[in-house]
């Protein structure tokens, strides 16, 4: 199918147009029938699609916005929103894409090891990738009780990257990655001694 197509979808149904020909909506019974088109075409119409998948993990959100922005590009108008949501739900039911609780446990361990953050602000940036912030705080406090996350250690690891600045440098990027006084005066102590 050329790319220079623009595809309407419907429910139930989309309609192919092209200046050059008319083609008549096809119709499909049921919506997995459509999503299994629209996957089709995905995967064949946006190789990048695959790439951005496969690259690491993402959101729920983050796919629907990217799949949105993708349909915008290609002149995909779809006229029912939901329609994003049952094709992220189809994803995730054919293993395509994870469930959002291992998206979670990998953005706390990558945060943890490259860019240390408090916890604050890991949560932060989950809630402003769409996540649900009930789902956050319990998959953090079940990483936090397996000790796969300590925020003095992430305070540590940030403490090595400004070990030969001045303390009061290291305090303001330890503010600047969210971490509390608390932590920060805890940390403070604990070289002191």
């Amino acid at each position: 199918m050329p790319r220079n197509l623009s595809i309407n979808f419907t429910s139930p149904g989309f309609k192919l147009k092209s200046p050059k020909t008319k083609v008549n909506p096809l119709k499909f019974d049921t919506d997995d029938k459509l999503i299994d088109h629209v996957l089709v075409l995905l995967f064949n119409l946006i190789p990048s699609f695959n790439k951005y998948l496969s690259q690491r993990p993402h959101s729920h959100s983050e796919v629907k916005d990217y799949l949105k922005s993708k349909f915008d590009k290609l002149q995909i108008s779809v006229s029912d929103e939901a329609f994003f949501g049952k094709l992220v739900d189809y994803l995730i039911q054919e293993k395509i894409l994870n469930q959002e609780a291992d998206f979670i446990r990998f953005w706390l361990i990558s945060r943890s090891s490259s860019t240390p953050r408090s916890l604050y602000g890991i949560k932060y940036e989950l809630r402003s990738k769409g996540v649900n912030a009930n789902l956050i705080d319990r998959i953090v406090q079940e990483m936090a009780g397996q000790g796969k996350y300590d925020e003095i250690e992430a305070l540590r690891k940030l403490y090595q990257r400004y070990k030969t600045k001045p303390w009061p440098k290291f305090k303001q990027a330890a503010i600047r990655h969210r971490f509390k006084f608390e932590t920060i005066k805890r940390l403070e102590n604990e070289l002191a001694n």
